[in-house]
């Protein structure tokens, strides 16, 4: 009857446990509505509670600083016990991950230049072939419109590209006539 008691949440007697230990009748010594350090007697204090932050933060500094340094010595040790062929190799993978990753932010620099993107959407061009990333960069050129319509004066703001009789040569003004058909079709 002791294993069934204790599955079932009975006492050896028969009646009914309270299996978490509580009951319904109230604590003397401790109000729900008091928080866990006035419950004990003590009154809260602003510089122990920072006290005791600022150490576990330190604490937590050092076993980070120990897992690093665990975690480096364990790839020493995986490189000591690789033969000269396999750490020649893996040494040649990781410098060909280096060497994509610094083709790759190259590639994203010359399109945000070429295509006038600003530094924040460098992350949007992504990762890929020249190819592939020209095309995210000309395509959110034109989704974003706004600086293909806009140059950098000599202090480096933007400024419209204004036209008019300062530069005579552009095609893209209308004609007269055009005007005028554009007037008359607007009354």
């Amino acid at each position: 009857m002791t294993d069934t008691a204790i599955t079932t949440g009975q006492d050896p007697t028969g009646q009914q446990q309270d299996p978490a230990g509580q009951h319904d009748e109230p604590n003397p010594g401790a109000s729900g509505d008091q928080a866990p350090w006035e419950r004990e007697g003590e009154t809260f204090d602003p510089d122990r509670a920072k006290r005791l932050l600022q150490n576990l933060r330190q604490e937590r500094d050092g076993f980070r600083a120990e897992r690093d340094s665990y975690k480096t010595k364990a790839t020493e040790h995986e490189r000591s016990k690789m033969t000269e062929q396999q750490r020649l190799e893996t040494e040649r993978d990781e410098a060909r991950q280096e060497r994509d990753s610094a083709r790759a932010d190259s590639t994203r620099l010359r399109m945000a230049i070429k295509y006038k993107l600003d530094e924040d959407d460098l992350d949007l061009l992504g990762t890929g072939s020249d190819e592939q990333i020209e095309a995210r960069a000309k395509r959110l050129a034109e989704r974003s419109g706004g600086n293909a319509s806009t140059s950098t004066s000599s202090n480096g703001r933007p400024v419209e590209q204004l036209r008019g009789g300062s530069n005579p040569n552009q095609g893209d003004e209308p004609s007269p006539d055009q005007i005028a058909e554009r007037v008359r079709a607007n009354r």
